[in-house]
């Protein structure tokens, strides 16, 4: 099974797949392709300085930071960027699925709303989801960034409202860590632990990681689809 990782910026996407990672499931990352993607000497860069300006070029190297301003004001640049990006980035996606052999995977996608066509093939996706008040408010303490800056960077994605719309599961990431683990062991456990053959519940179940994270009482040799959290 094929679970695709989205939510808005600032929303806590990184704290859920590195939660996911620590249950050993497979995380593949879009943001992280797309980084490999642009290293220096790589095509992908080199079509980047051809179609959108060597500025963007510092000793070889992209400069992220000047590049990251500058799409989320400029629509036309961005359409450029992802027309570049996006292909190689869903290639190198699906050459890292193949090669899986837990029963579930999870694949982070940013900007899995706005491009919802060309993913169509996930089983499963799941939003990690906060107003867009508290996405500003993250993102002014995380950037160090004003108000209008963040803004801008919230408004540059797909609205919460489309991202809900194509939920399968939902995480509300509006509290502490505490609560998010809660939210997504339900995730791993009733959902993705049991969607699948029921063969796979023993593998899926890790009984050390919900005692370290003191979300249940130790419940001896028991399956996953018994505990209740």
């Amino acid at each position: 099974m094929i679970v695709g990782l989205t939510g808005g910026v600032g929303s806590g996407k990184s704290a859920a797949s590195n939660f996911f990672k620590a249950l050993h499931v497979p995380i593949i990352d879009a943001d992280v392709i797309a980084h490999q993607l642009v290293e220096p000497k790589k095509p992908a860069l080199k079509r980047i300085e051809e179609n959108l300006g060597s500025h963007y070029i510092e000793n070889g190297a992209l400069n992220r930071a000047k590049l990251r301003r500058d799409i989320f004001k400029n629509k036309a640049l961005k359409s450029q960027l992802e027309a570049i990006l996006h292909p190689l980035i869903r290639e190198e996606i699906l050459s890292q699925i193949k090669k899986q052999t837990y029963p579930y995977c999870i694949v982070v996608i940013p900007l899995l709303a706005e491009h919802y066509d060309d993913y169509r093939w996930l089983n499963r996706i799941l939003v990690v989801d906060v107003p867009e008040s508290l996405q500003i408010k993250r993102l002014k303490e995380r950037d160090n960034s004003t108000h209008e800056e963040s803004k801008a960077m919230q408004k540059a994605q797909a609205a919460r409202e489309l991202r809900l719309a194509i939920a399968d599961d939902v995480i509300d990431n509006t509290k502490d860590l505490k609560h998010l683990d809660d939210e997504q062991l339900k995730v791993h456990y009733y959902e993705y632990g049991c969607l699948e053959d029921r063969k796979y519940k023993d593998c899926l179940f890790d009984e050390d990681f919900f005692i370290k994270y003191n979300n249940i009482q130790k419940y001896g040799n028991t399956t996953a689809a018994s505990v209740p959290i």
